[in-house]
């Protein structure tokens, strides 16, 4: 698959570092900058009209290459991009009142959105914020959380078939937002780093440690699921520790890189966090600064009643959840502090 790259200068990001970024990441996936330079009528662009007339104005072939205009002028449905056949614009206007992150971040972020989206065809549209990869972002700054996600959550992967899924295409696009992803968690810019580095050089650190009552291991282990599809990197049990390990020694070879305890409640309520070695690693995780946010998952009726030094921390309720309550809690994983 090819991608070209258009500016017409109103954007300040290095085009051919990107496509450079692209080409040593990717195997099937290849990206040039075109040296044409698209006038556009208006300050206030009219995505489709626009559209139709570059088709006809510019002497880009868009029947080998998915064509991205890039600019920084407003559609006057304040869209991110319209799209038309192998055609689109992407609009970055008003970037720094959305996020602090890059905007060349988010230039990548949006050509392969709408690669995954209109190209492959990968999932379905979300009306909601979920944090995957298809919201369709009616509040633009929901931004920031999509690409620190930078994820396609489970109802968009059930939804597509599993040769799609295991393309080398799809692999190579989520590749490259697996760095937008890594990058945009430390607040750092993607083209920062010498090209393609940047996924293989990501540090082994674990983002969520999973504390739950082993009766819940099947809601536990789905929960897991959602969350390592979003890019989180959890140390769960089940699958850090290998039979006969113990998992409190295991551990202690990871607190000091864990940046965030999940208290999760399940259906049979307060479990393996009462027990003296388990309230011994979370008052660790509390004393030097580390998240801890309890999690109500599964069947659970009423409010369950915990410790009180728990008490003190903001709830993530999934019972009956939206995709509000997920998005939020994926992007408080995500973020670097």
């Amino acid at each position: 698959m090819l991608v070209t790259l258009v500016s017409d200068g109103t954007i300040d990001v290095d085009f051919r570092a990107i496509g450079g970024l692209i080409n040593a990441r990717c195997k099937e996936l290849k990206c040039i900058t075109s040296t044409y330079v698209p006038t556009f009528g208006k300050k206030l662009l009219d995505g489709d009209s626009e559209l139709r007339r570059l088709e006809t104005e510019d002497s880009l072939d868009s029947t080998e290459s998915s064509i991205f205009y890039i600019t920084c002028l407003p559609f006057i449905d304040n869209f991110f991009y319209h799209r038309r056949g192998s055609r689109a614009i992407l609009s970055l206007n008003g970037w720094k009142n959305l996020t602090d992150l890059p905007i060349s971040n988010g230039a990548i972020y949006h050509i392969c959105r709408s690669l995954l989206k209109h190209t492959l065809g990968v999932g379905v549209n979300h009306d909601n914020s979920t944090g995957c990869l298809n919201d369709f972002m009616w509040n633009k700054k929901i931004v920031d959380t999509g690409m620190r996600a930078a994820f396609h959550c489970s109802q968009c992967r059930q939804s597509s078939a599993d040769d799609l899924l295991n393309s080398q295409i799809y692999k190579d696009i989520m590749a490259v937002l697996d760095m937008v992803s890594v990058k945009s968690r430390r607040n750092e810019d993607i083209l920062a780093e010498p090209l393609g580095l940047a996924a293989e050089n990501r540090e082994e650190e674990y983002d969520a440690f999973l504390c739950y009552n082993s009766i819940d291991k099947l809601d536990v282990r789905q929960f897991n699921k959602t969350l390592v599809e979003a890019g989180i990197r959890t140390w769960f049990d089940e699958i850090e520790l290998a039979p006969g390990e113990v998992w409190q020694q295991k551990l202690e070879g990871q607190i000091e890189s864990i940046r965030c305890c999940l208290v999760i409640v399940g259906a049979n309520g307060r479990g393996p966090w009462q027990e003296m070695e388990l309230n011994g690693f979370i008052s660790e995780f509390a004393r030097r600064g580390c998240r801890i946010i309890p999690v109500i998952i599964g069947a659970v009726d009423d409010t369950p009643q915990l410790p009180v030094f728990l008490r003190q921390f903001m709830w993530a309720d999934l019972r009956r959840d939206s995709g509000d309550q997920l998005a939020r809690l994926i992007g408080a994983l995500r973020s670097p502090t």
